[in-house]
């Protein structure tokens, strides 16, 4: 994936964890997969997003959108000194995540310990023609790490 923070993805059976170099505005990327079954000709032909709450499929990137796509969200934590958010992504078309294949699951390291709600970590999702990135990056400026868990 081509994100910013130190999150590397893998999806089905192909696993492309090669993050980039850190850049000095605190984020790092990596690959998750390169010619994903969920990119057709110029489109998704499936949806990519993220498990929530009660194993839900919450849809960041929708099939049918036009590729190259992105969709930035900013997460925060649920409790006082977390110091990582762990991300679960995954492909398909169904409503819980259960019925889709994942593309791996990631962990946002190293966030500064606040309250509870305080820290934001904004993460990107990147997909084009050739491969799906996810980037990650402290808002407050400090150096997160990306890593598949």
């Amino acid at each position: 994936m081509r994100l910013g923070a130190a999150l590397c993805m893998a999806i089905g059976a192909v696993s492309a964890c090669r993050p980039s170099p850190s850049s000095s505005s605190g984020s790092a990327r990596a690959i998750v997969e390169e010619r994903s079954p969920a990119v057709g000709s110029g489109v998704l032909v499936q949806d990519i997003g993220i498990e929530t709450l009660g194993g839900t499929f919450t849809v960041l990137l929708a099939r049918g959108a036009s590729v190259p796509a992105f969709k930035m969200e900013v997460f925060s934590t649920a409790s006082d000194s977390q110091e990582e958010i762990e991300i679960r992504l995954y492909r398909g078309i169904e409503p819980m995540v259960v019925h889709n294949a994942s593309l791996g699951r990631f962990v946002v390291s190293n966030i500064p310990a606040a309250p509870r709600g305080v820290a934001s970590v904004e993460v990107t999702l990147r997909v084009d023609g050739e491969a799906i990135s996810i980037e990650a990056r402290d808002r407050g400026g400090a150096q997160v790490r990306l890593a598949k868990r």
